[in-house]
């Protein structure tokens, strides 16, 4: 009988217990974070990203709004023609040259002297050869002719994006510069417009060389150079700006366009592991935010042109 009453005791007890923990444990607590936090911090990623583009209009303005021509994965490397040589021949020859000299005490040479110059070996000056000597001129080697054969090198072209992808990031990066009214120059027209202005002055068609055009078009209308390569992993981005007229480097720096990371607990085959996230993942975010990253290296230094 006493161990039927510990047992119902037992029994009746348990339950009660459940309850409190549970009561105690969805007690008063603070609350939790609400989703409008998240919108705060883009807010503030937007009045940042604003602020930069208005810092860097200024700068801009203040330098005198240069002209940038924009290179889309392609370097401005030092290779001076797209033409290469592959043999030359030569033909040199030599060039004799026969003269005399005449000093005379009474008068001028004779118009008849003057007209022969001396070549003719029966030709007296007058005179006789009183005051007077032969001399002979013998001239060297010199190249009379010369003839090359050249093909035309083949471009390093670099792995890039798909043509659909290129379009997305391109359309995204220029558009910060386009709302601040920056002159972007595209480098395929202004190479045909150049091309175009040569041809007129020469007066004839010339064999083109797209390497000479290309530095002709970029001192004859750009300011500024900016060359945006894409690494060979397709993740991260060099990007250079230039100063044309010298070839100073203005300002370069690496990103791979994400912004800043957080790390999260994410459930994996091998249990829970940190891993890093990014708030820009798409081409149209990172183009966009390559755009704002190179305007925040321009704007301390743009004054300096």
């Amino acid at each position: 009988m006493t161990i039927l009453k510990r047992n119902l005791l037992f029994g009746i007890c348990c339950p009660l217990i459940f309850l409190y923990s549970v009561y105690g444990y969805a007690g008063p607590h603070d609350a939790a974070p609400m989703m409008s936090v998240a919108k705060k911090a883009a807010k503030s990623t937007q009045l940042n990203e604003a602020g930069i583009q208005k810092k860097f209009y200024d700068a801009y303005e203040s330098a005198g709004s240069p002209s940038i021509a924009i290179f889309w994965n392609r370097a401005f490397s030092d290779q001076v023609s797209q033409w290469e040589s592959t043999e030359r021949d030569i033909v040199t020859g030599e060039k004799s040259i026969n003269a005399r000299d005449l000093l005379k005490k009474n008068g001028d040479l004779t118009q008849e002297e003057i007209n022969q110059g001396f070549e003719a070996t029966d030709a007296d000056p007058s005179g006789g050869n009183i005051n007077s000597y032969d001399r002979l001129i013998k001239g060297g080697s010199k190249i009379l002719s010369a003839t090359q054969s050249e093909v035309r090198i083949k471009q390093n072209e670099r792995e890039g994006l798909g043509e659909t992808e290129q379009f997305t990031f391109s359309s995204a990066y220029l558009q910060p510069f386009f709302a601040q009214s920056v002159k972007i120059l595209d480098r395929a027209a202004i190479i045909r417009i150049i091309e175009r202005d040569m041809v007129r002055e020469a007066g004839a068609e010339m064999v083109a060389d797209i390497q000479k055009i290309e530095t002709e078009a970029l001192v004859g209308y750009a300011d500024l150079l900016t060359e945006i390569l894409l690494a060979n992993d397709q993740i991260n981005y060099l990007i250079s700006v230039k100063e044309v007229a010298t070839g100073r480097i203005i300002t370069s720096f690496k990103s791979d366009g994400k912004g800043n990371g957080t790390e999260k607990w994410v459930s994996t085959s091998s249990g829970f592991q940190k891993k890093m996230s990014h708030k820009n993942t798409t081409h149209e975010q990172i183009g966009k935010q390559l755009a704002i990253e190179t305007m925040q290296h321009l704007t301390g230094v743009i004054g300096e042109l």
